[in-house]
């Protein structure tokens, strides 16, 4: 059944592969396309700045000198031109993400940046598949996981690129840095600043900067390094302790300009599980410009119901340095094809079937990490009471093929994860369902769904919120039902210590900016309540815990916590790395 189920993938994935909308998509043309926000000139001694926007214009010639920058303002000679996230335009605010794409003109002494801002009723036909990376007086990074469809453009800003960006990376009045294993599909430019790449990026187009010895113009224009079409590769390693050591290798092929699909396609090898890996999608656009997507994949892949929780990334800083792995793991192999829509730019639908076969694996408490310790890694579903039940509800009927349907939505504001000097909203939602007449008699369906909120409240002080939801119906398998307890979760609580088909998780924190830009105080507070079947709702027991820390950026937290359930709590000492929200 699962050989049949794949085959019908591969032939609907050929098939995909092969819908034409147009042959190509028109070159980008600032004459006819879109309306231009903002327009550039730079020449050897001067800047001109020219403002654009539903018949209001703003003109300014200037020299750095010139320039006010405060923190939450730009000016000219005293006159506003931008706040930290709008342009101003004869008294009025433009928000800055109405820029949709940039050009870039270089000639003799003279440099011309047009920034053409996005409108419904425009008559541009260039790919808009993407998503930008706006900032104003603030620093943009990019991690190395990241793929951003669109440009990432700062204004007083510096820029660092450690991941892949489709289109340009612009700095007005800032620095740029290229880090190894950044790719970069279009144009480098700082106009003010100093441009860094390292040996091992990978830029396809111009590497510009402008501003040295009171030279405005893009005088030195070096060709980027072009590695034929678009591919990029993909090195990835994880650590864990159902896998061990897992190494995967691959490559990434994407024409911008055309409606060649984009391929995706990578192995790896558990050598403690001594499990192959695999994955080999593709993904094509049918629409513009709210685009329409189809897609699919085939793949014998390692599962984990918790990336909820905690990245791969991140569990494996963990499991290498303290032996410590907060996921339950399942193998699963198969494959899925998918529908796609972008109804708004931030804003994400996807809708599925996918065919896979559940598999057993055991973990390897005695995998080696760099404390060097006597400890060992938990069994795999440890937290589940008589967890070897959870072992025969997965291999129990090893000749079964699952098929489910999954839809998941996605609201992610360009400014997410800049910093925390921001205000913003994201929501995600997933939802799987197992229909009983598809899978012998098995019908169950999961659904979590999480909404957060940052608020700058000052330019010391910044609150986050967060509220996760979870339900699943009673026949759901016990390896299937959510965990909560821990570290990003319920910070004093033990590792998954409760386990239920219902839940809702609360968070609340309150920064304060301290010494330096990068370094926080923090104080924050958690609540859940978890069950079966939604008997919480007639008679809660919420479990709470309240805390501190200490953090650099969004990339380590020292904290303490306490929960409030037990006569005599225990104080939780922990370390927490990457986001801590």
């Amino acid at each position: 059944m699962l050989k049949k189920g794949l085959l019908s993938i591969f032939i609907i994935l050929i098939a995909v592969t092969g819908l034409q909308a147009q042959t190509t998509y028109k070159k980008f043309d600032t004459g006819k396309t879109a309306d231009t926000l903002l327009e550039i000139n730079l020449t050897k001694n001067k800047i001109a700045f020219n403002f654009k926007n539903d018949g209001l214009e703003n003109n300014y010639q200037f020299t750095k000198k010139d320039i006010t920058v405060d923190s939450d303002r730009i000016a000219i000679n005293g006159d506003p031109i931008m706040t930290n996230d709008s342009f101003v335009i004869n008294g009025q605010t433009v928000d800055i993400n109405l820029i949709d794409k940039v050009e870039i003109n270089v000639e003799d002494d003279f440099s011309n940046l047009i920034f053409l801002k996005a409108s419904g009723t425009s008559k541009y036909t260039f790919k808009s598949r993407k998503k930008n990376v706006l900032a104003m007086n603030e620093k943009i990074s990019i991690p190395s996981d990241q793929f951003v469809r669109g440009s990432v453009i700062a204004f007083w800003g510096d820029i660092t690129i450690e991941g892949e960006i489709n289109e340009d990376v612009v700095a007005v009045f800032g620095n740029i840095t290229i880090s190894n294993k950044a790719v970069i599909r279009g144009h480098v430019a700082a106009i003010g600043g100093k441009v860094k790449v390292t040996k091992e990026a990978t830029v396809y187009g111009n590497v510009m900067s402008s501003g040295q010895n009171n030279n405005y113009a893009f005088s030195k224009n070096r060709k980027g390094i072009m590695l034929g079409k678009y591919i990029s590769n993909i090195y990835r390693l994880f650590y864990n302790r159902v896998d061990g050591i897992a190494p995967y290798f691959g490559f990434r092929f994407f024409e911008n300009d055309t409606l060649i699909p984009e391929f995706t396609l990578y192995g790896g090898y558990g050598f403690a599980s001594e499990q192959p890996r695999c994955f080999f999608g593709v993904e094509h656009s049918l629409s513009i410009p709210n685009e329409l997507i189809f897609g699919g994949s085939i793949y014998k892949k390692l599962v984990s119901d918790d990336d909820w929780i905690i990245s791969e990334t991140n569990n494996t800083i963990y499991a290498l340095t303290a032996t410590e792995d907060y996921k339950n793991y399942y193998d699963a192999q198969g494959g899925n094809i998918y529908a796609g829509y972008y109804p708004l730019r931030n804003l994400f639908f996807k809708i599925g079937l996918n065919i896979e076969k559940h598999k057993w694996l055991s973990a390897h408490p005695e995998l080696w990490s760099l404390t060097g310790s006597s400890k060992e890694f938990h069994s795999n579903y440890s937290n589940l009471e008589g967890y070897e039940d959870s072992v025969r509800s997965i291999n129990g009927k090893k000749s079964e093929t699952f098929k489910f349907f999954r839809a998941e939505l996605n609201f992610k504001p360009p400014k997410e994860g800049n910093n925390w000097n921001s205000s913003y909203w994201a929501a995600s939602m997933n939802l799987e369902w197992f229909p009983e007449g598809m899978n012998d008699g098995l019908e169950y369906n999961r659904l979590l769904i999480k909404g957060k909120r940052q608020q700058k409240l000052s330019k010391k002080f910044v609150m986050r919120s967060e509220l996760t939801f979870g339900s699943a119906s009673n026949r759901i398998p016990d390896y299937r039902k959510f965990s909560i307890g821990g570290m990003g979760t319920l910070p004093g609580y033990q590792r998954k210590e409760f386990t239920g088909t219902d839940f809702w998780l609360g968070n609340i924190e309150l920064g304060f900016k301290a010494i330096k830009e990068e370094i926080l105080l923090w104080l924050f507070y958690d609540a859940a309540v978890i069950d079966d079947e939604m008997t919480f709702l007639s008679d809660p027991e919420v479990l709470n815990s309240l805390g501190a820390g200490i953090s650099l950026a969004d990339y380590i937290r020292l904290y303490v916590a306490r929960r409030f359930d037990c006569s005599e709590p225990d104080m939780e000492f922990g370390v927490k790395v990457g986001l801590s929200f």
